[in-house]
């Protein structure tokens, strides 16, 4: 489906005419697909022929033929990397997370920010991923356990209610707001179908909002990047002059990702609105509302902005924007919340650990893990969240606030108790290495057992001794299994299993190591 004419219009408008054509050029060719390696796993390398483009702003990042069949490859099933549209690996780089800082993504669905924010953590700090989508939250948080994180609070509440629980807390916030989503009409042709200017008013306003409860949650000195998938100046930089016309304590400093292009300037905009009404009337409303506030910007500040144009051949579309939060002053006294849900948010969670669960991850820790492993698990808090089926989780939060409802997963969950018997969480096998367990199946790639184990399927390891052992490809975790007489047992969850195919061929268990290639390693 061709994109809107009013919008190629307006494309023409923002960028020129040689840029209008070339965009029209781009748009015939295939949507851009990418692949970012997931930097937290120690896995085997992936193949060169995954690895020959990189992604100009995202190091980790690769542009990929989508017609490989990456995400039908079990390398893709065990968090080995995470399929991405290029441009939307930007906003992640630009925020450039720190181990050992609190981070909050606010708009976090389906994860891939998420797991890239996560990656440049290292496995050191506190992230809180939040969608407030039931369905989009649950995909967030499907992903965050493939991937492996440990760190990680994903959480389904309204923008103004994570503001409520962390005021001025966040290091670091980022918003990948829900926009009109101009940069998905080769991928999506309902993005196309709800496309309208009416539509753009609407998009700005509600970012307008969520940035609002974003700012009430950063620290001083903390940073906020704010980007969406779409072209229109009407949610980018004008909702970036909103936002600074509100809060005259927000600083807009550059976002400096190569291969991406500036802003566009308030002289460019000025330009732009005498022939489109919508944008002479947001400016003008805007000029009154940063007026009366006493609010002044250089005209070359907003070329402190980026943009991933279409047009380019280098991404679908993408703006980024970063603030820095430079209070002159603070509020003293607690938010609402804090204030009367204060035992909820601040009570060492280990307290509320039945006995009963001790004793059972004790029993199974010691029987699976390493005592390194074992140990390192054993640092963070424990609680239990009750519900359809209970789940013993070890916290991400520690100490930090926790909200009393809206929690889908605070940290890894350790072991589960649908029904009546209490088993090993398959996101705690996704978070450990072959080195973190006393017996690992870890299988070559190219294994035709992995495709069966991803099915469901028992698969056969004649010198696996019984018990639980951990599955693996090339070194990445896939789950657990039971292992009885040299069959072992698929304890893969039904709602994953699916055929899978390996994409690469050329990869035969002759080309790996020594170790991969070792199909069982216990220790007694």
């Amino acid at each position: 489906m061709n994109p809107p004419e009013a919008f190629v219009r307006l494309y023409e408008l923002y960028f020129g005419q040689t840029a209008s054509q070339a965009y029209l050029t781009n748009y015939a060719e295939p949507a851009l697909r990418g692949l970012r390696v997931n930097t937290l796993r120690s896995g085997q390398p992936l193949p060169a022929r995954a690895l020959a483009r990189p992604i100009l702003w995202a190091k980790e990042g690769y542009y990929i033929d989508p017609q490989d069949g990456f995400g039908k490859d079990p390398l893709h099933a065990a968090g080995a990397y995470y399929l991405q549209e290029p441009s939307a690996m930007a906003p992640a780089s630009a925020l450039a997370a720190k181990p050992g800082e609190q981070i909050l993504d606010l708009c976090a669905a389906p994860g891939g920010k998420t797991t890239q924010i996560a990656a440049h953590m290292q496995g050191e700090g506190l992230l809180v991923a939040n969608e407030i989508d039931r369905e989009r939250c649950l995909a967030l948080a499907q992903n965050v356990e493939r991937m492996g994180l440990f760190t990680t609070l994903v959480t389904q509440l309204p923008p103004s209610e994570i503001a409520e629980v962390y005021p001025h807390f966040f290091d670091g916030v980022l918003v990948d707001a829900p926009c009109s989503g101009e940069g998905l009409f080769r991928r999506e042709e309902a993005a196309i179908l709800q496309w309208s200017e009416a539509y753009l008013a609407q998009c700005a306003d509600l970012q307008l909002e969520i940035l609002r409860a974003a700012v009430r949650t950063l620290k001083p000195g903390g940073r906020l990047v704010y980007s969406t998938c779409t072209i229109n100046p009407l949610e980018n930089e004008v909702t970036c002059l909103r936002l600074l016309a509100n809060y005259p304590d927000l600083e807009l400093i550059d976002t400096a990702l190569p291969g991406t292009t500036p802003g566009l300037s308030i002289e460019a905009l000025t330009r732009i609105a005498r022939q489109w009404p919508l944008l002479h009337a947001a400016l003008t409303t805007l000029d009154m509302v940063a007026g009366a506030k006493k609010q002044e910007l250089a005209p070359t500040a907003l070329s402190r902005t980026r943009r991933i144009l279409p047009h380019s051949g280098t991404g679908e579309g993408h703006f980024i924007a970063t603030f820095v939060y430079r209070p002159s002053a603070l509020p003293t006294t607690k938010s609402s919340y804090q204030r009367d849900r204060q035992t909820h948010t601040r009570k060492d969670n280990r307290m509320h650990v039945p006995p009963d669960w001790e004793q059972a991850w004790r029993q199974h820790a010691q029987a699976v893990l390493t005592a390194t492993a074992e140990q390192r698990i054993n640092r963070a808090p424990r609680s239990v969240r009750e519900g359809g089926g209970q789940v013993l989780f070890a916290t991400a939060t520690g100490q930090a606030p926790v909200p009393v409802r809206g929690v889908l997963r605070n940290g890894v969950a350790l072991l589960t108790r649908p029904h009546q018997h209490i088993a090993l969480a398959h996101a705690l096998a996704m978070t450990l290495t072959t080195s973190d367990v006393r017996c690992s199946l870890s299988l070559p790639y190219g294994d035709e057992r992995i495709l069966g184990y991803l099915q469901g399927e028992s698969i056969t390891a004649p010198d696996t001794p019984d018990g639980i052992v951990h599955v693996s490809v090339a070194g990445y975790p896939l789950g657990w299994g039971k292992a009885v007489k040299g069959v072992v047992k698929n304890h893969y969850p039904k709602g994953l299993r699916r055929r899978y195919t390996f994409a690469f061929p050329e990869r035969t268990p002759s080309t790996l190591s020594n170790s991969s290639q070792k199909l069982c390693a216990c220790i007694g």
